[in-house]
């Protein structure tokens, strides 16, 4: 059975300011995020396990493990939704060397990102509609 690892924080957030992504909180957890570099409102998020309370340690052995989920979040409703799950990447366990926890993170990173571009080549012409139709409201609504 491979070894639990109890992450160096400081370390793991640096990893992940390394690869573009920005802290963020939600919720009692520390999150990071990086928008696609074609729409802003495609967000690939790890969730962390490192509680708001306590920023030097991640959670305990089994109350969870580290997640990578692609998602839309943007004021412009797109079928009616301004914020829903894309893509949820299987669950990195804190097993193993950090140095290969830090790999199978930074592959699930790759995979949601990735998901989030096939997502976005599928819905492109519904999604620039929706964004041309709010810009359109906006200018309308000006005094």
């Amino acid at each position: 059975m491979p070894k639990y690892v109890e992450l160096d924080t400081e370390r793991f957030q640096q990893f992940l300011r390394a690869c573009g992504f920005v802290r963020a909180v939600q919720g009692k957890e520390v999150i990071y995020k990086r928008a696609n570099h074609h729409l802003d409102a495609v967000v690939v998020k790890v969730y962390t396990t490192i509680p708001l309370n306590r920023a030097s340690k991640a959670r305990e052995r089994g109350q969870d493990a580290i997640r990578v989920t692609c998602a839309y979040e943007s004021e412009v409703p797109f079928r009616g939704k301004t914020s829903f799950g894309i893509h949820k990447c299987t669950k990195t366990l804190r097993s193993g060397s950090e140095e290969a926890i830090f790999d199978r993170v930074y592959h699930r990173m790759r995979e949601a990102f990735a998901e989030g571009n096939a997502w976005l080549r599928k819905n492109w012409p519904e999604l620039q509609a929706a964004h041309k139709k709010a810009e359109q409201m906006v200018r309308n609504h000006r005094p």
